[in-house]
């Protein structure tokens, strides 16, 4: 009976204490939102102006990261135009008023998710913090999109990898009563926990030692539990390691690889795919020495996967990708010139 007594006397007292330290986190929270979301328009639009009045009075890395999403929440607005143009930022086509580069969305204050994503990743970059942009597959409603249409951060905070998604927290905020328990939902969320809803094109980007497939993503949360918790004898994914190697490659190289990735753990996403192989050919075209200095060797690589795409994008029927076809048609014709003009060099 006695021993009864003092472990309920010693569960009680552990309850009080992590009450008393929530309620203390509760507290700070609330003092950084207020200052966040009542931050002056003076500050609101320079990336460092704002990123200096947000780490103010700041008491932890938390509490910075909580600043930085807490303002992006509350002052940028999410916006999609229908009327495509082609963004040199993400070598893609956005709406004519859609921003993914930090200065123009704090310059108009809307943006899509590569906005919102950038921007967050740019205020935790200035701080310090290890942070990426991921783009994947998201599910909403049960339902899930077979192409990646959705961009969300992970940031290393003391030690761990943890998930935000501002444009979701925006949306709750937007919505006619201001939802709390979404916009904390989507607050420095564990990996485990993250895939539930927003699966990476490329496992490395999950931030886990066992990454679910897609397939196991498609089944819903019950299949993802159970893959979690399964004992396996194989061996663990080392994604610190794939994270190194991959950061140690040039940018059309990282397009390049993420391509090949996709290709291997979703074939059905033909369009991420064809996107990743554009990028890494207009990258090597225009951002790796000049034109006039690249090798053939290199010239035909990046000819090799730029008609990759075009073939993927032809055989696809939504704007998207006919648009990006004309794209990668008038890229394809600069490599072929520039081979063409190399070859007559060597020739002479």
């Amino acid at each position: 009976m006695l021993k009864k007594l003092i472990f309920l006397c010693l569960l009680v007292a552990f309850c009080l204490l992590n009450w008393e330290a929530s309620a203390q986190h509760a507290e700070n929270f609330r003092r950084i939102n207020f200052r966040a979301e009542n931050a002056p328009d003076s500050v609101s639009n320079h990336l460092i102006s704002l990123h200096q009045y947000l780490v103010r009075n700041t008491k932890n890395d938390t509490e910075k990261i909580r600043a930085f999403y807490i303002w992006i929440i509350h002052h940028i607005t999410y916006e999609d135009r229908s009327e495509l143009i082609f963004n040199p930022h993400i070598l893609f086509y956005m709406g004519t008023q859609n921003c993914s580069s930090p200065v123009c969305v704090l310059s108009v204050k809307k943006a899509v998710c590569e906005g919102y994503s950038n921007l967050f990743q740019s205020l935790c970059q200035l701080s310090g913090f290890e942070s990426y942009t991921i783009g994947g597959y998201v599910k909403q409603n049960n339902i899930l999109y077979d192409r990646a249409t959705h961009a969300w951060n992970v940031v290393k905070v003391n030690g761990k990898w943890c998930f935000f998604d501002p444009t979701w927290a925006s949306a709750a905020i937007q919505q006619k009563h201001k939802n709390t328990d979404a916009i904390n939902q989507l607050f420095m969320v564990s990996p485990e926990k993250f895939i539930e809803d927003h699966l990476p094109l490329i496992p490395l980007w999950q931030f886990m030692e066992r990454p679910v497939p897609y397939s196991v993503f498609n089944a819903g949360k019950e299949s993802i539990d159970e893959f979690l918790g399964q004992t396996t004898s194989r061996g663990f994914y080392h994604f610190t390691d794939s994270l190194r190697v991959f950061n140690r490659l040039a940018a059309a190289q990282q397009h390049l690889k993420t391509g090949e990735q996709i290709a291997k753990t979703n074939p059905s996403n033909k369009f991420n795919r064809a996107i990743e192989y554009y990028r890494f050919a207009h990258m090597t075209l225009n951002y790796q020495k000049t034109r006039a200095n690249k090798s053939i060797d290199t010239l035909l690589e990046a000819k090799k996967y730029i008609q990759k795409s075009i073939l993927i994008f032809q055989k696809q029927s939504d704007v998207a990708s006919q648009l990006m076809k004309i794209k990668a048609n008038e890229d394809l014709q600069k490599i072929q010139d520039c081979i063409l003009s190399s070859s007559e060099k060597s020739n002479n």
